[in-house]
């Protein structure tokens, strides 16, 4: 049985996944903003994004605005798998 953390956290995963979906050049301070949540919760949903292969943080370098620190984008298998 699913408790109610755990549903919580594939929502708070698959909102992210639709917004960056939708803009990814979106901030972290950005998402944030939009999902409801801390900056660091923002930060500790990207990490285990990334670590499931679910989104690519590219490179940051060639942005306009430094402060960003990273791209983010939703990887194609992302949306598909329902962030499980």
């Amino acid at each position: 049985m699913t408790s109610k953390r755990t549903k919580l956290q594939e929502d708070t995963h698959f909102r992210v996944l639709r917004l960056l979906q939708e803009n990814p050049e979106m901030s972290q301070r950005e998402l944030a903003e939009a999902v409801g949540v801390s900056v660091g919760g923002i930060h500790y949903v990207l990490n285990a994004l990334i670590d499931k292969g679910l989104v690519k943080l590219g490179n940051f370098t060639a942005a306009e605005d430094k402060r960003r620190y990273g791209r983010f984008g939703p990887q194609p298998q992302g949306l598909r798998s329902g962030c499980r």
